[in-house]
């Protein structure tokens, strides 16, 4: 059955897509021991040399109760993911854009899309493929390449390009979205949808305090992450200045680590040089935005205004995009809110962007 408050494109029946997102969740549940089992065997060296063999199996399970509610998300951004000039899905080319579990693409598959590429990064392509293979949900084609590569394969090979709690992640984001715009075909979609929502003031506050937390100094939260074998992101800048910059000390090297927050090896190797020339500190983008040294973003806050006019000068036409939240399997009483946060995003896009905790930019390929 359609979810309430759904209001996908003309020229389809998006119904077919809620209906694989029954569809994948059932599959999903009856494969669940096989996965698990399989998804235990998986190397997690590649997330971190800290995570326990059953990392993944964690992370799969943490949704149990209620992947329907995921997957109807997933259904929303596939349905108003296809371009007007398509009627036919079966002829529509969709590539699952830092695809995590591969969830949002399995239920592409299965509404009948034509062909479904993912891409992510090795780690988590190998759960990908365990899950997709063990409930029989598999993809067209597998890349472990990374975003950066698609600039050096074949143009416009892709009607449709979906993102879900990814370009958070990203850490430069016009380069992907220009690669993205040479992968994506004339009248083309591209969508992302994240959760690094600045309009929201629960999700800010949520995602500075994990940030805070990133970074702490407190000494007691230091002595339990040295203890796993982990450190604050600010002493893995701080290592990587005292290694290649020693001259630099005391009261500068603090502040220089501070000023650094958001920067990859590469940059803080910049930013240290900058310094060294002119004595001046780096500013953050944001107060307290942090990323690892390779460039993996902790959750970050992004203006919605500023990543929509990003997409905008890659050759798009861009919208900003209310976001769902799915029903599934909730509760009465959370069924009954979201159904209420629902009818308002869909009322207004400003009003939405405050009360959820995600926000979609939308881009259609101008010809």
């Amino acid at each position: 059955m359609k979810p309430m408050f759904i209001s996908g494109p003309s020229h389809i029946d998006d119904r077919i897509f809620y209906r694989a997102a029954e569809n994948v969740e059932s599959k999903l549940y009856s494969a669940m021991p096989e996965i698990e089992k399989k998804l235990s065997t998986l190397d997690t060296s590649y997330v971190s040399k800290s995570e326990p063999p059953d990392y993944y199996v964690h992370w799969f399970r943490r949704n149990y109760d209620n992947y329907l509610a995921y997957l109807q998300v997933y259904a929303y951004i596939i349905s108003i993911s296809i371009p007007e000039h398509i009627t036919d899905i079966s002829k529509v080319r969709l590539l699952d854009f830092g695809g995590g579990w591969g969830l949002m693409g399995m239920v592409a598959r299965e509404a009948g899309i034509g062909y479904v590429e993912y891409i992510d990064v090795p780690g988590v392509t190998s759960a990908a493929k365990v899950i997709s293979r063990g409930s029989g949900l598999g993809f067209d084609n597998y890349s472990e390449k990374g975003g950066e590569s698609l600039k050096g394969e074949q143009p416009n090979r892709f009607d449709s390009i979906v993102s879900s709690d990814v370009l958070e992640h990203v850490y430069n984001i016009d380069i992907i979205f220009e690669n993205l715009s040479h992968a994506c075909a004339p009248e083309g979609v591209v969508l992302h949808q994240t959760g690094a929502n600045p309009r929201s003031p629960w999700q800010r506050r949520k995602l500075m305090n994990l940030h805070k937390e990133n970074e702490t100094t407190e000494p007691d939260a230091l002595y339990e992450l040295h203890q796993s074998g982990g450190k604050a992101i600010w002493e893995y800048r701080e290592e990587f200045l005292q290694t290649h910059f020693p001259v630099i000390t005391g009261h500068e090297l603090d502040k220089l680590v501070t000023a650094t927050r958001g920067l990859n090896e590469h940059d803080l190797k910049k930013a240290a040089d900058k310094f060294m020339e002119t004595g001046k500190y780096p500013i953050p983008e944001h107060e307290t935005n942090t990323c690892l040294l390779n460039g993996y973003w902790i959750e970050r806050l992004m203006d919605p205004s500023k990543v929509k006019t990003q997409l905008e000068t890659q050759g798009f036409k861009t919208t900003l995009e209310r976001t769902y939240w799915g029903l599934g399997r909730s509760s009465l009483p959370k069924k009954v809110t979201k159904t209420i946060l629902n009818a308002i995003s869909r009322i207004s896009i400003n009003a939405g962007l405050a009360l959820s905790f995600y926000y979609s930019v939308k881009g259609i390929k101008k010809s």
